[in-house]
């Protein structure tokens, strides 16, 4: 992922969107959208954030919609992740394995 900036791992600096989501009636409405368009602007990221690279959230590969999306917002697909903790679940046929999209936009 650093090698994209040009600067060792240990220098980048990320912002981490976690668990964010559009409740079900809210949905279609552009909500999400409005959401991550006021995160990485210029007003909010950059200024009250110095020195951040990016940002970077995990996604299920079944959703779609929100993948299209961060698309849209201009993120990209960097690698897979797999959750252990869907791991152990599946391990003892609990649950399916999920897996999660690592995405990134440069800001």
């Amino acid at each position: 992922v650093a090698e994209a900036w040009g600067k060792a791992e240990e220098d980048l600096s990320l912002l981490y969107v976690w668990n964010f989501g559009v409740a079900s009636t809210d949905r279609k409405r552009g909500i999400g959208q409005q959401v991550m368009e006021w995160l990485q602007s210029s007003e909010t990221s950059r200024a009250r954030v110095e020195g951040v690279d990016g940002i970077f959230l995990f996604v299920y590969r079944t959703n779609r919609p929100a993948i299209m999306l961060y698309e849209k917002l201009g993120y990209e697909v960097v690698a897979s992740w797999q959750d252990p903790k869907w791991l152990k679940q599946a391990e003892k046929n609990l649950t399916g394995v999920e897996r999660k999209i690592l995405m990134i936009k440069k800001l």
